[in-house]
C-alpha cells in the first residue's frame, strides 16, 4: 500500500490527484481527508512491480499534465510513503480553486451535476437512459460511440425544458452542458434599404440555464445537430442469429441478407406498414396499392421467398405475408417489434452508401406519408408522415439530415381508441415528420453549416422535479438528447488531461 500525504491540499483537490493516479495504473486509489492510498495489494504481482519502478516518476508526469509542479513538490518520506509539499509564494492553477466551488461528492457518487430525466430516450440501442448499462451503443456527434458508464443520483429543484425550432423538447437539469451557438445580426443600410446578415459565434458548450431563446427581433441561441457520418459499409447482413435450428434435409435458408436499394427499401416499407407473426412477415396495405404488392413480391422472389396474400373487401385492404420464420425474426430485431418501437436499423442510418438510406425512406414514405400540395409561392408544398414511435421520429430527422434536408417533429397528443384498417386500436401519442419538397434558403429557420445543423431555441421553462436523474460517460464524451448534442458526465475541463479524471472518486470516511 502506497500512501501519499498532505496538509497543503483540500480534499477535493487532493481527489483530482488521486483519479489521475487511477487513471494511469489503472490501480485502485482512496482518499481519506490529507492522504491519498493507493492499494496495490490488489494488483497481479507483475502489476505491483511496474508500479513501484515507475510510481516516483510517473507521479511528477501527473504534476506537470495537471500544472501543479510550480506550485508544489514531492517529497520521498519512506520506501511506500511521499509527502506533497506547498513551495513559498507560489499561486495555485486555476482549477483548484474551480473546484471548490462545486458541492462536495459524497462516497460512492459520480461527480455529475449535470443529469436528465430517467425517461429520456437515448438513440443508440434505443432506449430510456435509465436502462444503458457500460458497453451499449449511444448515437453521440461523431456517430455510434460506445458507454463507458453510467451515473445515477437523487435530484431534488429546477429542471428546464429546451425547445428548439422543429425538435422534440429537451428536459434537462440546468447545469447540464449543451452544444450551442449564439446568432449576431448585423445591419446594413444601403441605397435606401435595410439588409440584415446573419453571423454565428463558434460552437461552444453552454449550460442549459445559461441558453437565451431567438426571438424575430433579438439573438439568440441555436441548438446543434449533427449530420452523422456513415460507418457501415457491409452490403451482406448475417442471418445466422436467426436460424434456430436447421434441420439436415432442410434447403432454403438465407445465410445472408443482401443489402441493396430494393431490399432497404422493402425494409422501410416494414418500418411503415409491417408486423411479424412466429412464422412470418407481413404488410399492411391498402387494395389501391397493387404497384407496391408487386414490387415486394419481386423483391421477395430475388431473395428465395414465396408470398402470400388475404384481402378484406369490408376493410378494402391487403395483407401481403412473407411465409419466414427467419425473415420474420430478424425484420423484429432490426426493425423493432410493434409500432411503439419500430426503429431504422443502424446498418441502415449510418450507412456509407447514401443510396441505401435514400431507398429505406423511399420505402418508408411508400407506406406511411402523404403529400400536401403548394397553396402559394410563399407556402411550398411537403411531405408529412406519422408514427407513435419516439425512436424512430428521432432516427427520420437524423436519416433527412444526412441527405440535406431538414424534417421538422412534432407531437400531437390522443387519447382513446379509433380505427385503422377497419380495425379497434389505442390510440397514442403520435409524432409528425415532416420536410418542404421546396425550401426556401433565404427563409429557413434551421441552417446547414458543414457536418453541423443550427436549430433556434424558441422556448425555454422551467418547473420543479424530484426523483433520480442520470447520465452516460461516453467514448466521445457526447450524445443525443432529442438530436441535439450534449456533454455526457463528469466536470469540463479545459485539458484532455483533466477531462480524463471522468471516474468514480472513492472516499474513506
Amino acid at each position: 500500500m502506497i500512501e501519499i500525504r498532505t496538509n497543503h491540499i483540500s480534499e477535493k483537490q487532493l481527489a483530482q490527484i488521486a483519479l489521475e493516479i487511477q487513471n494511469r495504473w489503472n490501480v485502485p486509489t482512496f482518499v481519506k481527508m490529507h492522504e491519498i492510498i493507493v492499494a496495490e495489494d490488489d494488483l497481479e504481482p507483475r502489476a505491483s512491480h511496474e508500479l513501484f519502478q515507475d510510481f516516483e516518476n510517473g507521479l511528477s508526469i501527473i504534476f506537470e499534465n495537471i500544472q501543479i509542479t510550480a506550485a508544489f513538490r514531492l517529497r520521498r518520506t519512506g520506501k511506500l510513503r511521499y509527502e506533497i509539499e506547498r513551495i513559498p509564494g507560489t499561486d495555485l492553477p486555476g482549477w483548484m480553486a474551480e473546484i471548490e466551488e462545486t458541492p462536495r461528492v459524497p462516497e460512492g457518487v459520480y461527480e455529475c451535476p449535470h443529469c436528465v430525466l430517467p425517461d429520456t430516450l437515448i438513440l443508440g440501442d434505443n432506449k430510456p437512459i435509465a436502462e444503458y448499462s457500460k458497453g451499449n451503443s449511444v448515437i453521440g456527434q461523431t456517430g455510434l460511440n460506445q458507454v463507458m458508464s453510467t451515473f445515477v443520483r437523487p435530484y431534488n429543484g429546477k429542471i428546464l425544458t429546451v425547445r428548439a425550432n422543429g425538435m422534440l423538447p429537451i428536459t434537462i437539469t440546468p447545469e447540464h452542458p449543451i452544444l450551442a451557438s449564439s446568432s449576431k445580426t448585423t445591419e446594413t443600410h444601403r441605397k435606401g434599404k435595410y439588409r440584415y446578415q446573419l453571423d454565428f459565434s463558434e460552437e461552444s458548450w453552454t449550460q442549459a440555464k445559461k441558453l437565451r431563446a431567438k426571438t424575430f427581433s433579438a439573438d439568440g441561441d441555436y441548438l446543434v445537430v449533427p449530420i452523422i457520418k456513415g460507418t457501415f459499409h457491409e452490403k451482406q447482413i448475417n442471418l445466422s442469429p436467426f436460424i434456430i435450428a436447421q434441420k439436415p434435409k432442410h434447403r432454403g435458408y438465407l445465410a445472408e441478407f443482401p443489402l441493396s436499394e430494393d431490399t432497404s427499401w422493402l425494409l422501410g416499407l416494414y418500418v411503415a406498414e409491417g408486423s411479424v407473426t412466429d412464422k412470418e412477415a407481413r404488410f399492411s396495405l391498402s387494395s389501391q396499392e397493387e404497384e407496391i404488392k408487386v414490387r415486394i413480391e419481386s423483391i421477395v422472389c430475388k431473395l428465395g421467398n414465396s408470398t402470400y396474400v388475404r384481402c378484406s373487401d369490408a376493410a378494402n385492404s391487403m395483407l401481403l405475408s412473407i411465409p419466414s420464420r427467419v425473415l420474420a425474426r430478424a425484420f423484429d430485431a432490426w426493425c423493432g417489434h410493434g409500432a411503439s418501437n419500430k426503429e431504422i436499423p443502424d446498418f441502415v442510418l449510418c450507412h456509407e452508401d447514401l443510396s441505401i438510406l435514400r431507398a429505406f425512406l423511399k420505402g418508408y414514405e411508400a407506406g406511411d406519408s402523404y403529400t400536401h400540395t403548394k397553396r402559394s409561392k410563399r407556402s411550398p408544398g411537403y411531405r408529412s408522415s406519422s408514427t407513435v414511435s419516439k425512436i424512430l421520429a428521432q432516427q427520420l430527422q437524423l436519416a433527412y439530415a444526412r441527405l440535406g434536408i431538414w424534417a421538422n417533429v412534432g407531437i400531437r397528443e390522443y387519447a382513446g381508441e379509433g380505427l385503422i384498417m377497419g380495425r379497434k386500436c389505442s390510440l397514442h401519442t403520435e409524432y409528425s415528420v415532416s420536410y418542404s419538397l421546396e425550401p426556401n434558403p433565404k427563409r429557413r429557420r434551421v441552417r446547414f453549416l458543414g457536418e453541423r445543423i443550427l436549430s433556434p431555441i424558441r422556448q425555454i421553462t422551467e418547473e420543479d422535479y424530484s426523483g433520480s436523474v442520470h447520465n452516460l460517460e461516453t467514448s466521445d464524451n457526447t450524445y443525443l438528447v432529442s438530436n441535439a448534442i450534449v456533454h455526457n458526465c463528469g466536470r469540463r475541463f479545459p485539458t484532455d488531461i483533466q477531462l480524463s479524471l471522468h471516474t468514480k472518486l472513492h472516499y474513506i470516511t
